[in-house]
């Protein structure tokens, strides 16, 4: 139970002024985490402490950091950040940059928030702003925007993905989860017991098929079952606990890792027998 801290190779930015954004590692420990402030993507190898830098293209002024970052099946690594979402090819070292149709036709800002991948491998992210789900096709870019249904402010923040290959998002205003159909487009929403919940992340146990979800204005972890519609509420002990980013732990499927900006704290929930 000890924590350790790496030091960042130097950059631009003074060592107190790095900001990194969300970290995402793969099952061979490969770290990838924008280093926003140094105009650089890094990749982190745990088994050899080394760094490598992938440096922001000169022409692009736009900061390197974002919000959410994906590494994707086919090797690429993805990140939204601003209006857009931003692509590296780690073979070719070429970074990409994606639109949606609204931005470039309007410049009205539409957030880019959370991401994931499809069972057909395309792109998916929360227009946070415009109440929208985005979808990039992988391999041509082209780039295709769907409205959310809801009566309101729904307000997308983050997802993830099933073993199918659906997508569910945290509503955060609307207090809703919701499930999006990649190949129907279709949107549904399945409401927790708790009322204005703040769902807010999603991570998902794809070998029991049950989908966790922080509910960050409740200080609660829930777990809904798409087979029977159940849910079951997990409260954290301590109020303003703030649980925002969840993930599965990928030894135990039964114990849900939380970890709360505000609080400054992290911790887990496990169901025991």
């Amino acid at each position: 139970m000890e924590y350790t801290e790496v030091s960042l190779p130097p950059g631009v930015a003074a060592a107190d002024g790095q900001l990194l954004g969300n970290l995402q590692i793969d099952a061979k420990g490969q770290l990838w985490v924008p280093d926003g402030s140094n105009y650089r993507w890094l990749d982190y190898d745990t088994n050899t402490g080394k760094f490598t830098s992938y440096d922001w293209p000169n022409d692009v002024r736009a900061d390197a950091g974002g919000n959410s970052m994906l590494i994707h099946p086919n090797g690429s690594i993805w990140e939204t950040s601003g209006n857009q979402v931003r692509m590296l090819n780690t073979a070719t070292k070429e970074f990409k940059f994606f639109d949606p149709p609204s931005y470039v036709a309007t410049q009205k800002p539409t957030g880019a928030y959370g991401i994931t991948v499809a069972g057909d491998g395309s792109v998916w992210w929360a227009e946070d702003t415009a109440d929208r789900m985005v979808r990039v096709d992988a391999a041509t870019g082209k780039v295709e925007e769907y409205k959310i249904p809801f009566d309101g402010y729904a307000y997308p923040r983050r997802m993830s993905h099933d073993a199918r290959g659906d997508i569910w998002v945290g509503l955060w205003n609307a207090g809703l989860l919701m499930k999006l159909d990649y190949e129907t487009k279709q949107m549904t929403f399945f409401a927790p017991p708790t009322e204005t919940s703040g769902t807010y992340s999603v991570t998902v146990d794809r070998k029991n098929n049950l989908i966790w979800v922080s509910e960050q204005q409740a200080d609660k972890i829930a777990r809904f079952n798409p087979k029977t519609s159940e849910w079951v509420e997990f409260p954290l002990p301590d109020s303003e606990s703030d649980p925002r980013r969840l993930e599965i732990d990928p030894n135990n499927p039964n114990r849900v890792w939380w970890s709360g900006n505000l609080s400054g704290r992290m911790g887990f929930v496990e169901v025991l027998p």
